[in-house]
């Protein structure tokens, strides 16, 4: 009897296994469209809520400084805001780096401040924070980055009758996706932004930036030798979540660019330093290219020159040379910038 049904119950497991195969095949399947399938991440369109007018933008402005003071940040951390006391002919938002704060842009600000512009510069959220190894950093996604620059535009909106935005590393990539996905940008300088970093194939951006959202999160250092004792104005380590978040603004960018009816600003600056060790400028002047096509400008600044990433910071690693990366920032920008030389952060609280 045993016999007899053997070959039935071997049937059975057969199509069993058949069945568990099939089902880790489309989960395999499914796991390789969410990865590589454009179009499957996050929601990142825009949510504005653009300030109507100069006083709403400032009672914004106020409540956020208002926020950061009863924070335990460092003394140099917060928003910064350069403003002539009434809506100006343009207003220009200074996005920061990736793990610092907005002090550096100091500089960069009093040169619009004194061309006549209100200036916003707003700080990341879980940044600046007296814990120098927080990992607050990991609740850093892209819908709070989305949420973030929104906010930064809104504010602008009712700072000045055009809007202007800036950014290096990290907030290049805000500033990329603010020049894509908000009307009231009119144009943009993007320095040096995260949308692949260097050594990673094209092809691998997509599923690297989607997966560092879902794996336990990691931490590495800036500077292995180092360690916690750089960056002065910053964290000493990066969270893998927070570059794929940024990532992904990237990623909504390049998706945005199949609609013919995406917003292009009226001119675009790139700047791609040749000797970056963090991003792939080739890639950047590609994809840039693709995105904004004849209203894009891009300032190469050669390999020759010897620059590190952070062109924009005055004592940090091209504290020797900063005189060089300012007159590469003064094309970009379209006018000479201040002397950097000299430059202390000012305690902000």
């Amino acid at each position: 009897m045993a016999l007899q049904t053997l070959p039935v119950f071997t049937a059975c497991m057969s199509r069993r296994r058949g069945g568990a195969k099939s089902l880790v095949l489309l989960i395999v399947l499914g796991i390789a469209a969410w990865l590589f399938v454009p179009g499957l991440g996050p929601d990142l369109d825009a949510q504005p809520r653009a300030a109507p007018d100069y006083a709403t933008a400032v009672a914004r402005v106020d409540s956020m400084r208002a926020a950061e003071a009863r924070a335990p940040l460092i003394p140099e951390a917060g928003s910064l805001a350069w403003l002539h006391g009434a809506m100006t002919d343009t207003a220009v938002v200074l996005f920061q780096g990736y793990t610092v704060v907005p002090a550096p842009y100091e500089v960069v600000a009093r040169g619009y401040f004194e061309r006549g512009c209100n200036v916003w510069a707003p700080m990341l959220p879980f940044h600046g924070q007296r814990d120098r190894m927080t990992r607050d950093l990991s609740r850093l996604r892209p819908r709070v980055l989305r949420a973030y620059a929104d906010d930064a535009v809104d504010i602008a909106a009712g700072l000045g009758r055009h809007v202007v935005v800036l950014g290096i590393s990290g907030g290049g990539a805000l500033a990329t996706w603010s020049a894509m996905a908000r009307n009231e940008v009119d144009a943009a300088v993007v320095i040096s932004p995260v949308l692949l970093p260097r050594g990673v194939p094209a092809w691998a951006g997509r599923p690297i930036a989607r997966a560092f959202q879902v794996l336990p999160d990691r931490y590495a250092w800036w500077n292995p030798q180092t360690r916690e004792r750089e960056p002065r104005l910053g964290y000493p380590r990066y969270s893998y979540r927070g570059v794929g978040s940024l990532l992904m603004l990237g990623l909504w960018a390049d998706a945005r660019a199949s609609d013919p009816n995406h917003h292009v600003p009226d001119r675009v600056v790139l700047v791609v330093n040749e000797a970056d060790p963090f991003i792939d400028g080739r890639y950047n002047r590609a994809r840039f290219t693709r995105l904004f096509g004849p209203v894009l400008r891009v300032v190469t600044v050669p390999a020759s020159a010897r620059l590190a990433h952070d062109l924009v910071t005055p004592d940090g690693a091209n504290r020797e040379r900063i005189g060089l990366a300012y007159a590469y920032l003064s094309r970009a920008v379209g006018f000479a910038l201040p002397d950097p030389r000299g430059w202390r952060p000012h305690p902000v609280r």
